[in-house]
């Protein structure tokens, strides 16, 4: 199938820090040698939309441009392979936005993305199910990664969280045995995951990946020689006992998202939706307060 037809503008929401989110017309985005273009159907509301704002990345000097897209995740149809072999103009995909620094991301009406950032869609699998698991999946996966060779027991904090519950399938896929820690409320979902519940962080563990952001409280579960594997680098605790202490920096993987939509396709991960929003009502839901404690994504419908 040939390329199809583009419009040169389109909608995105953008914002200029620090300032709010709004809904801005953008020229669309031209693909490079590598890129695909796709057209979104849906995308989600991400974590890392409200520091975008605020200006704390252009503080970090991740990001240089004055006014800047939003949103991570992207689930659409391929408009211009540009050239792939692996994806063809219709091709279902989902992927994720690999730069801040950016005119326009995933909550626009187009994308153009590293084919190395995206995966087909199983049919099974369906679309919103899809575009909530994307960068929380990815996260799970590479934080999961840091490990090693190191197996035992596995205390995952958050454990029903948006990341935390995509680490537990792929930590017991790796042979891990896992626990999960949530609030009491959590335990039904948890234990459904194939974890066991805890409430709390006590107890011993060979193996700890902090999804809560708990810090150095969580050493002292730690046997000696454990390992630590936090969200946020630099803000890990203090290595003590042997303890090889680290943190996740996820990127965009098209093999990862590959892998989260597989554990979604047998049931053995469990996407939970809080609500699918316009773009504009997306733009009215970050420009208020920030959710605590979310059981899932926000979509938007493009």
């Amino acid at each position: 199938m040939s390329n199809v037809a583009v419009p040169t503008h389109m909608r995105a929401l953008t914002t200029t820090p620090p300032a709010l989110a709004r809904v801005a017309e953008v020229p669309v985005p031209r693909p490079t040698d590598g890129e695909v273009l796709v057209r979104v159907i849906l995308s989600a509301v991400c974590p890392h939309d409200r520091p975008v704002m605020s200006g704390s990345y252009h503080d970090a000097g991740l990001i240089t441009l004055p006014t800047v897209g939003l949103g991570w995740d992207v689930l659409g149809e391929v408009v211009s392979a540009n050239g792939s072999r692996q994806f063809l103009v219709g091709d279902r995909v989902a992927g994720t936005v690999s730069s801040y620094d950016l005119p326009s991301r995933a909550i626009a009406e187009y994308v153009s993305l590293p084919a190395d950032s995206l995966a087909h869609v199983p049919e099974s699998v369906a679309d919103e199910d899809a575009v909530v698991s994307l960068i929380s999946g990815i996260t799970a996966i590479q934080a999961l990664e840091i490990f090693g060779d190191t197996r035992g027991r596995l205390l995952i904090t958050a454990a029903a969280g948006n990341v935390g519950s995509f680490a537990i399938p792929v930590a017991l896929g790796l042979g891990f045995a896992v626990t999960g820690q949530g609030r009491d409320t959590d335990r039904e979902f948890i234990e459904g995951l194939g974890a066991t519940f805890t409430a709390s962080v006590h107890g011993e563990y060979d193996a700890v990946f902090d999804a809560a952001a708990l810090g150095a409280e969580l050493l002292g579960v730690l046997a000696d020689g454990g390992t630590y594997v936090g969200v946020h680098p630099g803000g890990e605790p203090v290595a003590q006992r042997g303890i090889r202490v680290s943190a996740v920096d996820a990127k965009p993987s098209g093999s990862d998202i590959a892998e989260i939509l597989d554990l979604i396709a047998v049931g053995r991960a469990q996407p939970r939706i809080i609500e699918r929003v316009s773009m504009e009502e997306s733009a009215q839901l970050l420009n208020g307060p920030a959710p605590r404690g979310a059981r899932g994504r926000v979509i938007v419908t493009i």
